[in-house]
Formats: structure tokens, C-alpha cells, sequence
């Protein structure tokens, strides 16, 4: 079985969330915002 820890999938969840809602042109404050709201 190829099933991904909770925590990881919740987490890649979190960014496929992030990333559609969130239409960055500046990919620093992307990456910090994802990381603000993605991190437990």
C-alpha cells in the first residue's frame, strides 16, 4: 500500500488548497504564506 501518512496528505491537501486560492506572483511570500498556514 502506497498510503501517505496523515500528516502528509492532510499537509498536501493544505497546499493544493493554498495554491488555487492563492495566485502568487511573488513566489517568496507564496512560499511563506504556505508555510504560515500549512505548518502545523
Amino acid at each position: 500500500s502506497n498510503e501517505m501518512p496523515k500528516h502528509l496528505r492532510s499537509r498536501l491537501n493544505c497546499e493544493t488548497g493554498w495554491r488555487s486560492s492563492h495566485n502568487f506572483l511573488n513566489l517568496l511570500s507564496f512560499e511563506i504564506g504556505l508555510q504560515r498556514h500549512c505548518t502545523a
